[in-house]
């Protein structure tokens, strides 16, 4: 009957997990109408210092709203301006034009790297100097010099070549009050067209003022609106993992009139997906709000969602919660806007919402159009669609002949106006096997915008003043790097940087597990884990021991419960011909039944749910190891010296069995149930076969056929659950090879389960108290007889009054263990049952209220027998 429930749980834990795993795709969000984030193609009137283009009015005295102006353009050109604009490219700078703040190397003072792109007063490039980049598969990337010396390559966490066209964190401005789509002349540069922004300070070196002592770099552009001056200021200070960023607003007019303004910031785009084959993490949109208490209210949008809605749900500002950070995390780090809080007025922002920047169509190839330089696309669901394709990229599409079936990789262009769309621009073209090898989770690329409320400009200036994260997803790690705790403090603390990860899960089972507080247990648990083997670390280098020590750690402190577990199950393995017995005299009556083996239980002193408390005691510590797992900066790429596995916190990849093993391997299967990826892992195998020797030695044989056949389940269901942790992490098999290995150790310690001549207990026996345990007596007691058919295991005096001492062989441990064994020597009497003093009074407490517990139980079912 139990074994049937816990089946049940399982089969209904199963199904809203698929339910929650698949509600993006039965669910899908409601995009935003007509791509709200995205910038909108208007040409922005030119100041009178630049020649503005041939065929533009000029602007007047008195400008008119920017929207009205482009409506006008448009009419009167047909918007061909807008459409030459959006065939073009922006052609990469090059290398010596780019402005670099911080250091490549990794012993310097600066923890970044961060290139700039001047034109558009972008981010092309952020490296983190102090670790190590890892390559799709999840393993370590190296750099070898002019001698052949290996060196570990840094970490890009935003790449360049996801940023050449449109770099990060690029500034948009809206042209009216009521405009939902802000004009993209700030953020557009194409040749021959003058530059959106100016260097008007080259970098600089100079005292930090918040840390003495430290060196800062600084660095700023301008650019103009026709009403308003806007200056973008870059500092990256020693020993910070952010880079600052503070947008000054001007007013360029001088009169009465109100001057409004609204901008629009992009996030980072391209962070790197490792170990794409075996992660569940990929590129997730993060958004927090805090009140005026630091309380934090955190939306987390996943890639699954934002792709399929092409674009994420809009958070706003909400009563006294305002909007703190937003950013993009994958597995191990985060890029994320915080506004900061070193500043009077903190609200400025309106909404932050995840936009789509890259993404795949796949669908049958009708053919290109040179003309309009434009490709039709007969998608899965048969509808047509329509790409742009730039000059660059025309070439790869001119040999791609008609139906065939093609995935095409695409980003999105700015909002076209007179279609009122926003266009698809064509990168790439994949056809055949690299088609179906082509998956959006590997392909999607997401970046979150936030935009500001209207700021009213007077003859003083309005400064915004935010802090460009790019670090560990888990701050709290950078105390391993020895990093000033003042700093981890503002990240953690201040900030909320810390509810990118200890937050609850999004939707209704994170509420609930929130608010039965399972999510504050977990998360202590978690922080506990990084925080042991933080510790261990510093005694032990090596992490895969670090991981076998603290399991011996955590299963050594729940001993006491782990073995009282494990009696339990000798005992239930004892009672086994006894419970079979009463299925057979009650076999038609299940109420009855379970009246009857309630009342066995209940004389012999065995709790059929004490098998559980192990289970459910684990199970925090558990998870909390897996997610230590998944954040620790630490286990990323850690070896386990000197065993084949590289990275602990990836599968150990003993070694590669292709991509060509249909279902298992291919990369068109990814994603399916029977996906297992293209390298051979052993080390969960052997925590399977580890767990199921294990499962064998606990469980009792079973009583009848239906017993059999839920044992036989429970086997098939841990194969299942092997399959569904083929892909774990290497450090977790370890925590489960070696608390297996533990139990295994543990069992042979216990006392041999009987099988002949034990007796039911019937209620105290001479020499034992209410509970069977012994007591003192003023005289050694013979046991009564009992009848040679029960094999339960029962606690009384000796039979003879006698006991054979072993010879030669002195008091301790050994001693008693010989005496136990039987083993030879002279007769002694027996001495009187010492009074029970390592049983406190907490656990006697405990197993009092056990026993009632199993009293009221069994006269529950009695009662609901006999009506």
């Amino acid at each position: 009957m139990q074994l049937r429930n816990l089946l049940l749980f399982f089969l209904f834990a199963g199904l809203l997990i698929g339910a929650y795993v698949a509600r993006p795709y039965l669910f899908p969000p409601k995009p935003a109408p007509e791509q709200q984030e995205e910038a909108e193609v208007k040409p922005d009137p030119k100041p009178k210092s630049v020649e503005p283009k041939k065929g533009v009015d000029k602007p007047k005295d008195k400008p008119k709203p920017p929207d009205k102006e482009t409506t006008k353009l448009e009419k009167k050109k047909g918007g061909k301006e807008a459409t030459k604009a959006r065939e073009l490219v922006r052609r990469p700078l090059a290398e010596k034009k780019l402005i670099k703040l911080g250091s490549r190397d990794r012993n310097s003072p600066f923890h970044l790297q961060v290139v700039l792109d001047p034109p558009l007063a972008g981010v092309r490039s952020v490296l983190l100097n102090r670790f190590q980049q890892a390559d799709e598969r999840g393993l370590p990337v190296w750099d070898k010099d002019e001698e052949g010396k290996k060196s570990a390559r840094p970490l890009m966490l935003v790449p360049p070549e996801a940023n050449l066209s449109q770099p990060s964190h690029l500034l948009y401005h809206y042209g009216s009050a009521d405009s939902n789509h802000p004009l993209d002349t700030l953020g557009q540069h194409q040749p021959r067209t003058p530059e959106p922004w100016k260097l008007v300070q080259k970098v600089v070196t100079e005292e930090d003022p918040n840390n003495s002592g430290r060196k800062r770099q600084r660095v700023s552009f301008q650019a103009e609106t026709p009403e308003v001056l806007i200056t973008k200021t870059y500092t990256l200070a020693e020993g910070e993992y952010h880079l600052g960023l503070e947008i000054k607003l001007e007013r360029r007019t001088v009169g009465t009139n109100e001057v409004r303004f609204r901008y629009q910031l992009t996030g980072a785009q391209g962070l790197p997906v490792e170990g794409k084959w075996y992660t569940g993490t990929f590129r997730n949109a993060l958004i927090g709000r805090v009140d005026g208490r630091n309380s934090v209210n955190r939306d987390l949008q996943d890639l699954r969602q934002v792709g399929h809605g092409e674009g994420g749900e809009e958070i706003l500002r909400q009563g006294d919660y305002f909007l703190r950070y937003a950013g993009v995390a994958v597995q191990y780090f985060a890029s994320v806007i915080v506004v900061d809080s070193d500043q009077p007025d903190q609200k400025f922002l309106r909404q932050a919402r995840p936009t789509l920047e890259r993404g795949i169509l796949k669908g049958r190839f009708k053919g290109l159009d040179p003309k309009t330089r434009t490709i039709t696309l007969v998608l899965e669901d048969k509808t047509t669609e329509t790409l742009l394709v730039p000059d660059r990229f025309l070439g790869k599409f001119m040999g791609v002949p008609p139906e065939v079936d093609v995935a095409i990789v695409y980003r999105f262009d700015s909002y076209d106006p007179i279609s009122k769309t926003t266009p698809r621009v064509a990168l790439d073209v994949r056809g055949g096997a690299e088609r179906d090898a082509t998956h959006a989770l590997w392909e999607d690329d997401v970046t979150v915008r936030v935009s500001t409320d209207e700021v009213v400009l007077t003859t003083e200036p309005v400064v915004h003043r935010y802090l460009l994260y790019n670090g560990p997803v888990k701050v709290s790690q950078l105390r391993q790097l020895k990093l000033d705790e003042a700093l981890i403090a503002r990240y953690h603390d201040d900030l909320r940087l810390d509810t990118l990860t200890d937050y609850q899960s999004p939707g209704w089972p994170g509420k609930i597990a929130s608010s039965i507080y399972f999510t504050a247990l977990l998360i202590k648990c978690t922080n506990l884990m990084h925080w042991v083997l933080g510790v261990l670390h510093q005694w032990v280098p090596n992490f895969g021991l670090c991981i076998v020590l603290l399991t011996v750690l955590v299963r050594g402190m729940m001993f006491p419960l782990s073995r009282k577990q494990a009696i339990t199950g000798i005992k239930m393995q004892a009672l086994a011909p006894e419970i079979k017995k009463l299925g057979e005299k009650y076999k038609d009556d299940r109420q009855a039944l379970g009246a009857a083996q309630m009342e066995l239980y209940r004389k012999n002193g065995v709790n059929p749910l004490g098998t559980c408390w192990m289970l459910f005691l684990q199970m925090p510590i558990f998870m909390g190891l897996y997610y230590a797992l998944q954040e620790s900066i630490l286990f990323r790429l850690a070896p386990f010296w000197p065993t084949w596995v590289d990275n602990l916190g990836a599968p150990d990849m003993l070694f590669s069995w292709s991509k060509s093993i249909p279902m298992i391997s291919r990369d068109s299967d990814f994603g399916s149930f029977l996906y297992l990826g293209p390298y051979v892992n052993i080390l969960p195998v052997v925590a399977v076969v580890l767990m199921l020797g294990q499962q064998k030695m606990m469980t009792p044989p079973p009583a009848d056929e239906q017993q059999a056949m839920q044992q036989k389940m429970m086997k098939y269901m841990m194969v299942v659950m092997g399959l569904m942790f083929y892909k774990v992490a290497a450090g977790l098999c370890l925590y489960f090879i070696a608390s297996s290995l533990w139990g295994f150790a543990e069992r042979q310690l216990l006392p041999k389960k009987k099988t002949e001549g034990a007796t039911p207990d019937t209620g105290p026996t001479p020499g034992t108290s209410s509970n069977g345990t012994a007591r003192a007596e003023p005289a050694p007691r013979m046991a009564l007889p009992a009848p040679s058919s029960s094999t339960a295991i029962t606690a009384s005096a000796p039979p003879s009054g006698v006991v054979k001492e072993p010879t030669g062989v002195g008091r301790g441990k050994k001693s008693a263990r010989n005496k136990r064994r039987g083993g030879g020597g002279r007769e002694v009497p027996v001495a009187p049952p010492a009074p029970e003093t390592r049983v406190g009074k907490f656990r006697q407490w405990l197993r009092v209220r056990r026993e009632r517990l199993s009293e009221w139980w069994a006269n529950v079912l009695e009662q609901a027998r006999k009506k």
